[in-house]
């Protein structure tokens, strides 16, 4: 009996917090087709200028799975700060999510990094908010001197720069047979942010703030270089970790890459010797991580019932067995099966002793 009872405490108890246990591990990835194995399905590549920009698939550099991006600008000129050159690719999440409780993460091999007088490499959260703000969180991994206040490219207060100063905010992973260059130069480096601190850096709380919609784009652009300079590009993951509302239904129509909202002198346009190697963007609705937890959310109360009934079939059964047990008995005289509350033997008539 204190067996039954425990099991059955067991089990509610089970039951009741089921629910909240599986919540706090649920997590869901909003990028599609981050680790580009899919080409660049589900991104939309711009470039900023037709001749010198580029954007491509390539299989010789990655750093996990057979493909990654490769962003790079052929040489040109030195010239005065007046062109942006470069392009990258740009896809959108459209969410209702609550706090901006969000991960950013990527992995990214830059060919130049830190301060340089050529090359921005970067990655853009354009963020669209109930409240009818629109936010940018630049993230550069190299900067040239207009990316100090992007004067050509941003003029709105509502953008922040996270230069990755002094590159304290990048982990390097170095091939141990080769020497070392400049942190982060020619190595697949990964970077981790807290969208919700970096957006509380300058506007405060982001509790209950609810987005609307969020542009995520990576790129490299140039404004004078004698050389080629690229950057790789490889698992872009931006993680949900709170519970979402209801999100709105998916939009078909094709977007106008925003790469650098809310202002931006030159406007992307698709590159036509690249255009055959992507697919016109559409939402898709976001993955979900842990499909455990999924099932277990639309099954857990029936599994936890027939688990119920089955401890208590096996109780049940278990006490018939020993109850049947304890109502016979065997004669003293002859041996024979006779019932446990009969004082003698139907087959020798001897007495039975109490």
């Amino acid at each position: 009996m204190k067996l039954f009872k425990f099991v059955l405490i067991l089990l509610i108890l089970t039951a009741v917090y089921e629910p909240y246990l599986v919540s706090a591990s649920s997590k869901t990835e909003l990028i599609v087709n981050g680790d580009f194995e899919s080409n660049l399905n589900e991104w939309e590549p711009y470039v900023y200028h037709e001749t010198h920009g580029n954007i491509a698939i390539t299989a010789g550099t990655k750093h996990s799975g057979s493909k990654s991006v490769r962003t790079w600008a052929d040489p040109i000129p030195q010239s005065t700060y007046t062109l942006k050159r470069g392009g990258g690719a740009t896809q959108i999440v459209q969410s209702n999510i609550k706090d901006l409780d969000m991960i950013l993460s990527f992995w990214v091999l830059p060919a130049v990094a830190g301060r340089n007088d050529h090359t921005n490499i970067r990655t853009i959260i354009h963020m669209k908010l109930e409240d009818g703000r629109s936010i940018n969180l630049s993230y550069y991994v190299a900067w040239a001197p207009p990316a100090v206040g992007e004067f050509l490219y941003n003029t709105s207060d509502n953008t922040i720069f996270f230069l990755l100063e002094s590159m304290k905010d990048i982990t390097p992973m170095p091939d141990p047979q080769t020497p070392q260059p400049e942190s982060g130069i020619h190595q697949w480096t990964f970077i981790k942010r807290n969208l919700s601190n970096d957006f509380s850096s300058k506007h405060g709380n982001p509790q209950n703030i609810i987005l609307k919609e969020l542009v995520v784009s990576f790129e490299l652009t140039t404004v004078s270089h004698l050389q080629t300079p690229d950057a790789f590009w490889d698992e872009i993951s931006l993680i949900v970790e709170t519970e979402t509302s209801q999100p709105e239904p998916p939009i078909t129509s094709t977007p106008k890459p925003e790469p650098s909202e809310p202002v931006i002198t030159s406007t992307p346009t698709l590159d036509p010797s690249k255009s055959t190697t992507s697919t016109p963007y559409t939402t898709s609705p976001p993955i979900e991580e842990n499909q455990l937890n999924v099932l277990t959310d639309n099954y857990g109360l029936i599994i936890i019932t027939a688990l119920i009934i089955i401890t208590i079939l096996v109780i049940a059964v278990r006490k018939k067995s020993q109850h049947k047990k304890e109502s016979t008995k065997y004669c003293m005289n002859c041996g024979a099966t006779i019932e446990a509350i009969s004082d003698f033997c139907e087959q020798c008539g001897t007495k039975q002793e109490s």
